[in-house]
């Protein structure tokens, strides 16, 4: 029964009743046995209590519409400061770091030829263009387009976009899971950190990613085409923090990643951890309500 159908019947269906009910009340052998005052009471909790029942789906209805509502408030209050914040990133720490590195440059070329302090500045160079791709990652991460990934479709396309701006392939294969859509930004900053590791420190064109699902849990696979020696040993080494992120990232949603060194070389395993999907889903709706009733209150206070 659609909600059209569900209001025509409270306005009708409880009348019907109370009416039925009354020409029944009323009848001889009825008024014998009831008296009038308890009738009445019966009347009411009837009515009350045929009400209830047809509108039971339509308060189902509009309790789920208001989480809905809430939702969407939520993921526009985030969207909107990851964008200001990709924003500062950009045009002020991101600027300053290009004209540092462009004057790092000048003075290099400027150095007699041999001259020690070349390859300082050298290695400050390499520095910089380190901190200068992080920066862009953590730019493509607060950008509005990964803030409203809520479904496996915006995910896919998300990460085969993203490993074309790399010159590599993203090669996704089985069946994935139903997940909150609060999970999907997280893996898809996982797998990116994955690429650009693939990509970085192995020279993969390709890179797998896997969904199996056995003993109803799911586990997202990762491997590459790349040199795999080369990718664990520097992978390792160089790239501790991205590591850590991904771990953390993993945590944020109840999961675990785990790196595994095989015959055929580093493989990613991403798994549901100890703690269950639905125990961090209502945590996140509670956060989520207090980030709400916060700005609720700052509109309050400053008008």
């Amino acid at each position: 029964m659609n909600e059209r159908a569900v209001r025509r019947a409270l306005l009708i269906v409880p009348a019907v009743v109370v009416a039925l009910f009354e020409l029944i009340r009323h009848t001889p052998w009825v008024l014998s046995l009831l008296p009038m005052e308890t009738s009445n009471w019966i009347t009411a909790v009837l009515a009350g209590l045929v009400t209830a029942l047809i509108s039971r789906r339509l308060f189902a209805r509009l309790d789920a519409l208001h989480d809905e509502i809430a939702q969407a408030r939520e993921r526009e209050l985030v969207a909107s400061e990851h964008k200001r914040m990709a924003e500062k990133l950009h045009d002020d720490i991101g600027q300053t770091l290009f004209f540092i590195g462009v004057q790092l440059n000048h003075a290099r070329i400027k150095l007699p030829a041999g001259h020690p302090a070349s390859v300082h500045l050298g290695e400050i160079e390499d520095a910089l263009r380190e901190v200068d791709s992080e920066l862009r990652k953590t730019i493509l991460d607060l950008r509005p387009g990964i803030g409203d990934s809520v479904d496996e479709h915006t995910w896919k396309t998300h990460l085969e976009e993203f490993a074309a701006g790399f010159g590599a392939q993203v090669v996704i294969a089985g069946d994935a899971p139903e997940l909150a859509p609060v999970a999907w930004p997280v893996l898809a900053a996982i797998c990116r950190e994955a690429v650009v590791n693939a990509v970085k420190h192995g020279a993969a064109r390709r890179v797998f990613l896997t969904w199996t699902r056995s003993g109803g849990r799911w586990e997202l696979i990762i491997t590459d085409d790349g040199q795999q020696e080369e990718s664990w040993d520097r992978g390792q080494k160089e790239g501790h923090y991205g590591v850590t992120l991904m771990h953390q990232r993993a945590a944020s949603i109840g999961t675990e990643v785990r790196f595994e060194r095989t015959l055929t070389g580093l493989r990613i395993r991403l798994t549901p951890g100890g703690t269950t999907g639905d125990s961090v889903s209502r945590r996140r709706r509670a956060l989520s309500s207090r980030i709400i009733a916060g700005f609720r209150g700052q509109h309050k206070v400053n008008p």
